[in-house]
């Protein structure tokens, strides 16, 4: 090969090695670029909702060192991938005075995203937790804080026994055998030997329950606890938190738990609290002017056209509930007019109850839901 020809393909070679390190030199620049903008508008965006945050906490009269609430949530958001909204700003406290707050919702409502985030479970889009008045964000550690999640988090080849040994020496206290042999009792807890693999679904419920009131908390966690349990063991764990001394969360499906365990309740529906209050203020509120409420089986006579203090609160296809009116007659009366139109065939039977938490929560979510919705029925 002549040696021009040589030198001709060197230039060549040499300028593009020149224009590739150009083309590197160039992407390298415009990554630079790219991420600066991005920190920047992430610092805006941080900005921007810790300004809203302090409008709200100073709107609210919001007061993180009150120690009179062992759990403060401000503001709290979550939304998922695909712009979910799932939790829309809401705020709640449980007190430190051994408040048991019941937090309840239909599915979809918000309930176990509000639950995940102030347990740390996942992370909240905006707002803020408070645990003994430090925020989350600053929290290095916990102590006096345990909770029962929806899953059984145990270990499959360690017996009933050493999962206690294992929490209270974490906790800092070895000598657990007294509060394990009291809980063992109390919950009717399996042989202390069986490992976790072999127990069943009631009893690793029950475990986990133990295991949360152990240390003696001041601030407990249950997500669902009662889950398998049958109707005497799902009574015996709900009063065991009940006599913990220990300020709890406490969410379930069912409406009869809540009501016998809790001492306030906040209700959920699309994200939002629609109620947050005792028991018998939710009653008072969706209940108001009513006496009472009759199940009547199989009536065969227009009831509301023959006493006009029963109003109808909800038909089925063999049944209809009746609100007794505030004014009506003495339930006495209302009792013996009902037992002579069973007597005459006119009805199958009847039973009386009070209004309970399931009704107000049945009321409270369809007046929402029409108030979300004017074409709802």
């Amino acid at each position: 090969m002549p040696q021009a020809q040589v030198f001709d393909d060197w230039q060549a070679c040499d300028g593009f090695v020149k224009d590739v390190d150009t083309a590197l030199l160039a992407l390298a620049l415009s990554s630079l670029v790219s991420l600066l903008l991005l920190v920047f508008v992430e610092r805006i965006k941080l900005l921007f909702y810790q300004s809203a945050e302090n409008a709200y906490e100073a709107a609210t009269d919001f007061n993180p060192n009150d120690k009179s609430k062992y759990l403060q949530t401000r503001n709290l958001t979550k939304t998922y991938s695909g712009n979910v909204e799932a939790v829309k700003g809401i705020s709640f406290d449980v007190n430190s005075n051994k408040e048991i707050l019941g937090l309840l919702g239909a599915n979809g409502a918000g309930k176990s995203s509000t639950f995940n985030m102030v347990t740390m479970q996942i992370k909240r889009t905006s707002g803020d937790v408070f645990i003994f008045n430090q925020s989350i964000h600053d929290i290095k550690y916990l102590s006096d804080v345990n909770i029962t999640a929806q899953a059984d988090i145990l270990w499959p080849y360690l017996s009933i026994k050493e999962h206690c040994q294992i929490i209270a020496l974490i906790s800092g206290q070895p000598k657990f055998e007294r509060r394990f042999a009291e809980l063992a009792k109390l919950l009717e807890l399996d042989a202390e030997y069986k490992v976790a693999a072999i127990l069943s679904g009631g009893n690793r419920r029950k475990l986990c329950t133990a295991l949360t009131l152990l240390t003696v908390p001041k601030l407990a966690y249950f997500d669902e606890p009662t889950v398998g349990l049958d109707p005497v063991a799902r009574r015996n764990l709900l009063n065991l938190i009940k006599r913990s001394n220990a300020s709890v969360l406490f969410t379930t499906h069912r409406l009869d738990e809540a009501e016998y365990l809790c001492s306030r309740v906040a209700i959920m529906q699309l994200g939002k609290i629609l109620f947050d209050g005792n028991i018998e203020d939710i009653k008072i509120q969706t209940q108001e002017g009513t006496k009472g409420l009759i199940l009547v089986k199989h009536p065969s006579i227009d009831l509301i056209e023959k006493f006009k203090y029963l109003q109808l609160d909800h038909a089925d296809v063999d049944q209809s509930l009746f609100k007794i009116a505030a004014g009506a007659a003495a339930l006495s009366q209302i009792f013996k007019d009902l037992l002579d139109l069973k007597n005459q065939g006119q009805i199958e039977d009847f039973s009386y109850f009070e209004p309970s938490l399931h009704h107000a929560f049945v009321a409270l979510s369809g007046s929402s839901k029409a108030a979300a919705d004017p074409k709802a029925e």
